[in-house]
């Protein structure tokens, strides 16, 4: 009862854990944006979080096809000649293993020492299981594949036979030291989440025992020496997963209580001359110390069921570290991605602003400069025409037909500047946005945003026209030619700045004569002057708030655009930050 309530324990810890993701998924699913260019990214994130559902669903599946609930699982791996067989060997004797008691029940005479290897490297090539039973309580040996020098052949055996095991016991042989290239090959077969014990099995024969002073103490000085470059080797390249190291000498073990094969002849003759040398078998037995690895057995076996918790709950940490790699990875990525390209928009916006700043400047100061310019001709018209001694009517015809071809050159060059300043604005801003599909395609980003800043013009052209006919009436039909020129009286009924002028020609008829020509050039020039002064201190104003009207108004059309993509940006930063940050929330209690 207790196993299958620690089973079903850690397979709701599994599947509760594999919710977590996918509830954040479907969170990610209903995520919405306003702007169809984000759903790659959103897409992407999905992705991303459906592997990482997936892994965790299959490591799910792998415990529930691989893990042995009911007894304890030890797999025996070791180098060539270390003497792992002769250790599961041993065990199968003293343990009265079924498929041994069978074979000796058909051959009384004898039947041990076959699986025992003959120096040959990968001696053991597929994976053995032994069922046994210690103090009630049943458990499995596995004799798994040597792992020295090239495994490939026997690596599926290898994972078949670690996916099963709830703990590993490593033997080292006497004669080298540890090899750290080997023990993290452990490492990696068991991917962090096994606990692993060392077996130091110490070589012996009749010949190392012939002295009774050789009997009397195992742990000499030079195996715990051995023993502890062993412990320090394992502790150093499997931290802690690595639980301790057992030193034994199985050959005098197995030879304690053997009944060899026939073919075993040098085994039997071995075990011969051990029995001469202590006496006995159970003295044998004794001083090889192979009750430690019993004893440890035996505990392992009452309490297996923690050593499957425990491994299990290290394999979950391990999905929950991998899980959090995975996911801050992604969100680190795609979270750089958007601000690099929140910055790009910013820039674009700053650059876009200043592009209809300076459309609204050029506007304006080529239009002041050819106001300016209008009165600087009616000044010098006017000069010259009372230079040459035109008379009333002369003068006011002449300054009439000159006011009304300044209208219309004043109505084409208005024109132009409007629709050159425009032309201008309008390439400035698609080459920005060039530059920005260009980021795209640098972020490898399949978004489309050209749409969204079609920029169209004509409507502002068109709004800083102008129409002549709405100023017959101002200041009479001279002045009503004038008031043509400006494309911003159109809408607003501004007063023409060559009105200012009128009725000066009507007042310079008093004065004949080369002095009085002089003081009326004198009082024309105060006159136009005093008209082109008023004009910019009072009417220009008006025309100025005009152009920064139209411009503006697109100007912040154009603005609300970009900022509304910064802000969809932004929006699925905050949605990602959300998901992975509730992901963490409630996947902290699996640490």
């Amino acid at each position: 009862m207790a196993n299958s309530t620690s089973q079903q324990r850690l397979q709701n810890a599994y599947s509760s854990f594999s919710q977590i993701f996918t509830d954040a998924k479907d969170k990610i699913d209903s995520l919405s944006t306003r702007n169809k260019n984000f759903v790659p990214i959103q897409e992407t994130f999905k992705k991303q979080l459906g592997d990482i559902i997936n892994m965790i669903r299959a490591q799910l599946e792998d415990v529930e096809r691989h893990a042995v609930w009911d007894k304890l699982v030890i797999a025996f791996i070791g180098v060539t000649n270390a003497g792992k067989s002769t250790i599961i060997e041993t065990f199968r004797i003293l343990f009265d293993e079924p498929e041994r008691k069978a074979a000796l029940a058909a051959c009384p005479s004898g039947v041990d020492g076959e699986i025992i290897g003959d120096g040959r490297a990968d001696f053991t090539r597929v994976y053995k299981e032994y069922d046994m039973r210690i103090g009630n309580k049943d458990f499995v040996l596995i004799d798994v594949p040597g792992i020295e020098g090239n495994e490939k052949a026997v690596k599926q055996e290898i994972l078949k036979a670690l996916s099963k095991a709830h703990c590993v016991f490593y033997v080292q042989g006497e004669g080298k030291k540890p090899d750290t290239a080997t023990v993290t090959k452990i490492k990696d077969y068991l991917k962090d989440w096994v606990k692993v014990y060392a077996i130091y099995n110490v070589k012996g024969t009749a010949f190392n025992y012939d002295d009774e002073e050789e009997r009397a103490k195992f742990m000499t000085d030079s195996i715990v020496k051995v023993e502890k470059e062993i412990d320090d080797t394992m502790r150093k390249a499997l931290g802690d997963n690595y639980a301790g190291c057992i030193t034994l000498q199985a050959r005098l073990a197995l030879c304690a209580r053997a009944q060899f094969a026939a073919s075993q002849q040098a085994l039997k003759q071995e075990q011969q001359e051990l029995l001469m040398c202590f006496g006995n078998g159970n003295a044998m037995l004794s001083f090889s110390n192979f009750d430690a690895v019993i004893t440890h057995v035996d505990h392992l076996a009452k309490h297996f069921a923690d050593e499957i918790l425990d491994a299990q709950r290290k394999k979950l940490y391990k999905l929950h570290v991998e899980s959090f790699k995975a996911i801050d990875a992604v969100q680190k990525s795609q979270t750089e991605t958007i601000d690099r390209m929140i910055a790009k928009f910013k820039t674009c916006k700053r650059n876009v602003d200043n592009y209809f700043s300076s459309a609204r400047y050029g506007i304006s100061s080529q239009m002041r400069g050819e106001i300016t310019s209008m009165f600087s001709t009616i000044e010098q018209k006017g000069c010259q025409y009372i230079d040459d001694g035109k008379d009333k009517d002369e003068l006011k015809k002449l300054l009439g037909q000159d006011q009304e071809q300044l209208s219309r050159n004043l109505k084409a060059k208005t024109k132009s500047i409007v629709e050159n300043e425009l032309a201008d604005l309008q390439k400035d801003i698609t080459q920005e946005i060039s530059r920005l599909r260009e980021s795209f395609a640098a972020e490898n980003m399949s978004m489309n945003f050209s749409a969204d800043f079609n920029l169209d013009l004509s409507d502002v052209i068109k709004e800083l026209d102008f129409n002549s006919e709405d100023f017959m009436n101002l200041a009479g039909a001279i002045i009503a030619y004038i008031g043509a020129v400006w494309a911003f009286v159109v809408a607003t009924n501004w007063w023409n700045p060559v009105a200012w002028l009128v009725g000066l020609g009507l007042a310079l008829w008093r004065i004949f004569g080369p002095s009085k020509k002089e003081r009326a050039k004198k009082q024309f020039r105060k006159a136009v002057y005093k008209a082109s002064k008023d004009f910019f201190s009072t009417k220009w104003h008006e025309i100025d708030a005009e152009v920064e009207k139209k411009i503006g108004k697109k100007a912040a059309s154009f603005d609300r655009k970009i900022q509304g993509i910064i802000d969809d940006f932004k929006a699925i930063k905050e949605q990602m930050n959300s998901v992975t940050g509730s992901i963490k929330r409630n996947a902290s209690k699996y640490k």
